[in-house]
C-alpha cells in the first residue's frame, strides 16, 4: 500500500494519464526485448506470493522501502506427485538514506539467497546468492513519483546426487534394475557453478494528490534475469545456456474507504519461449480503524486471489501489521501435467519484518508497501 505523510500537489497532468503513458512506453521496450531472445533449454523457479520475495521478483524493489527489511518464503509443491519440489528464499534490504526530506531515500542495497530441492530423494539441488544495488531517481520534487534502477549479481550452484538414481543400462528384463551394474555416467558432472547478472527498474506514482486521504498509488516494473546467459550444463563437453528471464509486474493500490484498500496486480514472465501470466488482487481490511495513513498501530487482514493462466488458481490470506507481515497461499492446480492428481497443488508461507526508524530520521513522502 502507499503511505502518505504529507499531501502535495502532483502537477497539472492527470496521474492516471501519466501512469498509462509510462506503462505503454515500458511495455514496448519489454516486448522489443522479447523478440531478440534466443530459445534454449531451461527455466527458473517462481513464487506465488511474488511481492514477498522482492529481490527475486525485481532487483529494483531494493529501493522501495526506507526501512531495513528481512523477508522469507517457503514453497512446497507436487508433494503427491513423482517429482516433489521445495523452494525457499531469503532477502535482506538496507536502505540508503540522506537527510530527512521528501527525497531522502536514495536507494538501497540487498542480499538475497534461494534454495530449490527437487526429486523424491532430493536428487537435484539449486542454491543461489545475489548482491543488489538500487538507485532512486525522483521525477517530482515532492517525492510523489520516482523511477528506481537496479543491478544484481551473484552465483548459482546446481548439483545432482547420482546415489539413488537408476539408469536404463542397469535394467535387466529378468530381475529389473540391477544397481550393482556400473551405469557408466562419467560424462556427467555432479555440480555446475556459474555467475549470473540481473537488472531491473520500477516506476511509482502517487495517484490521489491532495484529495486522497487513503494513499492511492500505482507501480510498474521490468526485470531481466540471466543477462549473461551462463552455462549451466552438467554434461562434460556440452554447453547449455540458462536463458534470459523477462518479468513485467504492475498494479494499483486504491484506498476506497477508511477500512478497505484493493490492489489489483499482474505479473507476466517470459523465458525459453514460454509465457506465464498471473492476474489477481489483494483486499486489505483495516482491523484497527486507523485507515490507510500509515500510523504505527495499523493492522490489516489481507485476502488475495489470482489466476495463473492455464495452470492454477491461487488464494492467499495473511496479516499485515506495521512492522511485519505473515502470509499463506495455496495453488489449486488445474493443469494435468503428466500425472493428474486432483487436489495436489502447492502451498507457500511468507514472513516479512521491517525494522522501524524514528520519524525524525526518515521523513519520506510516498512509498508503496508490498505486503504478502
Amino acid at each position: 500500500m502507499w503511505y502518505t505523510d504529507k499531501k502535495e500537489k502532483m502537477g497539472d497532468e492527470c496521474p492516471v494519464t501519466t501512469f498509462c503513458r509510462y506503462v505503454f512506453t515500458l511495455t514496448c521496450f519489454f516486448f522489443a526485448a522479447l523478440t531478440s531472445t534466443v530459445t534454449v533449454h531451461a527455466q527458473d523457479a517462481n513464487f506465488s506470493q511474488y511481492y514477498a520475495a522482492p529481490l527475486y521478483l525485481n532487483p529494483a524493489l531494493a529501493g522501495v522501502d526506507p526501512s531495513i527489511t528481512v523477508g522469507l518464503n517457503y514453497r512446497s509443491q507436487l508433494e503427491n506427485d513423482l517429482f516433489p519440489n521445495q523452494s525457499s528464499q531469503f532477502s535482506f534490504i538496507l536502505p540508503i538514506m540522506g537527510k530527512g526530506d521528501a527525497l531522502s531515500h536514495k536507494g538501497g542495497l540487498g542480499l538475497s539467497a534461494y534454495n530449490e530441492i527437487a526429486g523424491q530423494q532430493a536428487n537435484f539441488k539449486v542454491v543461489g546468492i545475489n548482491l543488489t544495488g538500487a538507485y532512486n531517481l525522483y521525477l517530482k520534487q515532492d517525492g510523489s513519483q520516482k523511477v528506481t534502477f537496479a543491478i544484481q549479481g551473484g552465483f548459482i550452484n546446481k548439483q545432482i546426487d547420482f546415489t539413488n538414481l537408476t539408469w536404463g543400462s542397469q535394467f535387466d528384463p529378468f530381475v529389473g534394475f540391477d544397481t550393482s551394474v556400473n551405469p557408466s555416467i562419467n560424462f556427467l558432472n555432479e555440480r555446475a557453478l556459474y555467475p549470473v547478472f540481473n537488472a531491473g527498474l520500477m516506476w511509482y506514482t502517487a495517484l490521489g494528490g491532495e484529495g486522497d486521504s487513503y494513499g492511492s498509488g500505482a507501480y510498474f516494473g521490468l526485470a531481466v534475469g540471466n543477462l549473461n546467459e551462463p552455462d549451466e550444463s552438467l554434461i562434460e563437453g556440452e554447453t547449455i545456456r540458462l536463458p534470459k528471464l523477462f518479468k513485467l509486474n504492475a498494479g494499483v493500490d486504491l484506498g476506497v474507504s477508511e477500512k478497505f484498500t484493493i490492489s489489483p496486480n499482474v505479473l507476466l514472465k517470459y523465458q525459453n519461449g514460454i509465457f506465464q501470466f498471473n492476474a489477481g488482487t489483494y483486499l486489505y481490511y483495516d482491523l484497527t480503524g486507523s485507515g490507510g495513513d500509515g500510523r504505527a498501530n495499523l493492522t490489516r487482514l489481507v485476502l488475495g486471489a489470482w489466476y495463473r493462466y492455464n495452470d492454477s488458481f491461487i488464494v492467499a490470506t495473511g496479516i499485515d501489521k506495521n512492522q511485519f507481515a505473515v502470509g499463506f497461499s495455496y495453488d489449486m492446480r488445474i493443469s494435468s501435467l503428466r500425472h493428474p492428481d486432483i487436489g495436489s497443488g502447492a502451498y507457500e508461507i511468507s514472513f516479512t519484518y521491517r525494522f522501524s526508524r524514528k520519524e525524525k530520521e526518515v521523513q519520506y513522502q510516498h512509498k508503496p508497501r508490498f505486503s504478502i
